[in-house]
């Protein structure tokens, strides 16, 4: 990384001053007190923040800008109120205020320049005072020792051996400690062996109990359960029973009979309809009758005539009570029916389940 220009405003001496640096070697030359020294305070200052009274003498703010090779701008404020930097990267500034004496990181990830402590000392390296003795000469030999093993890397492998001797030292203890805890252990697990060998057989023994007993508890559950079943059907056979005592057969005869009465009762039916008619045909007799002046009436006739219409009458009347006989029969042919067949198949089932005749013991056949 190099520095491509440097403007000051308003640091020391000078109110504005800009300079550009070239890629190679850069000489400042002037007369004394000219602010050639300003220069490397100002770089000391925004690179490192190392300066006090840098503002030029009345004048109420100071800026030091840098720009790198990179083409990223640094600028460094400081007035009365305000101690800021400020990052410049593609036209984009991004501002970090209040800073004090520290300096962002992201200021220093862009200058990529740091300093090194040694023995709570920030050594600058990249600069070197006016009147200073050439490299490190003024130190001591443990001092530029220090520094050039921090440089080196040379310090991380001391430290690192001083780490892994620590680290060799502990683990020698920790493996005696351990081997002892070892041995302890190989007793402990001989005893634990032996316990767990002893509770091992007394488990056995314990699971041989355990499925016996479980066995016979699922046989007890498995009879007593038979069992309810068993008084169940006892029960429900006695209400069957009972049942079938109540339940009247049909003899053949009277359903012969039934059928007859029902096929007269579908002549009566017709015979019925034909009635019908003839009223109608008597109805319209009579009203025609009530038109005409009758001279001469055969009385004998028209009573043969009544007779006939008063027997059909009482037989329409007979056809009609048996018609509704018939159907009750046949509602109550049908419900007893529907009872013995529901009375079979009940008694079917309950004899299915028992099996075993709760009465003779002997085995159910069907």
């Amino acid at each position: 990384m190099n520095i491509k220009s440097l403007e000051l405003i308003n640091f020391k001496k000078h109110a504005k001053l800009f300079i550009e640096f070239s890629d190679k070697l850069n000489i400042l030359y002037g007369a004394n007190d000219a602010g050639k020294s300003c220069v490397i305070e100002a770089i000391k200052w925004i690179f490192f923040g190392e300066g006090k009274d840098v503002r030029k003498e009345n004048t109420k703010k100071t800026t030091v800008s840098v720009i790198l090779d990179n083409n990223v701008k640094i600028t460094k404020i400081r007035s009365a109120s305000i101690n800021a930097y400020e990052l410049e990267i593609n036209d984009k500034i991004k501002r970090f205020d209040s800073v004090g004496k520290s300096i962002p990181e992201e200021i220093q990830n862009a200058l990529q320049v740091r300093t090194i402590s040694i023995d709570n000392q920030e050594i600058i390296l990249n600069i070197a005072d006016q009147i200073s003795l050439p490299f490190l000469l003024a130190e001591s030999p443990v001092f530029r020792s220090k520094l050039f093993n921090k440089l080196t890397g040379s310090n991380l492998i001391d430290k690192a051996l001083q780490s892994f001797n620590k680290d060799i030292l502990k683990i020698g203890r920790e493996f005696n400690t351990e081997l002892e805890h070892l041995e302890e252990q190989k007793t402990f697990l001989s005893e634990v062996t032996q316990q767990k060998d002893k509770l091992e057989s007394l488990f056995g023994n314990f699971k041989k109990q355990f499925d016996k007993i479980k066995a016979l508890q699922e046989r007890y559950e498995q009879l007593d359960n038979l069992k309810d079943k068993i008084e169940k059907n006892s029960c429900d056979l006695q209400e069957v029973n009972y049942l079938l005592t109540k339940i009247k057969i049909v003899p053949d005869e009277l359903l012969k009979e039934t059928k007859e009465k029902i096929n007269k009762l579908e002549k009566y039916k017709e015979l019925f309809i034909e009635i019908g008619f003839n009223n109608d045909e008597l109805k319209e007799v009579e009203k025609q009758l009530k038109n005409l002046k009758i001279v001469d009436i055969d009385i004998s006739e028209l009573k043969n005539k009544i007779d006939r219409l008063e027997k059909m009458k009482k037989l329409y009347l007979q056809v009609i009570d048996n018609k509704r006989v018939g159907k009750e029969l046949d509602i109550k042919i049908k419900e007893k029916g529907e009872k013995i067949i529901k009375g079979e198949k009940d008694k079917k089932e309950i004899l299915k389940e028992l099996k075993i005749c709760p009465l003779c013991k002997q085995e159910i056949k069907l």
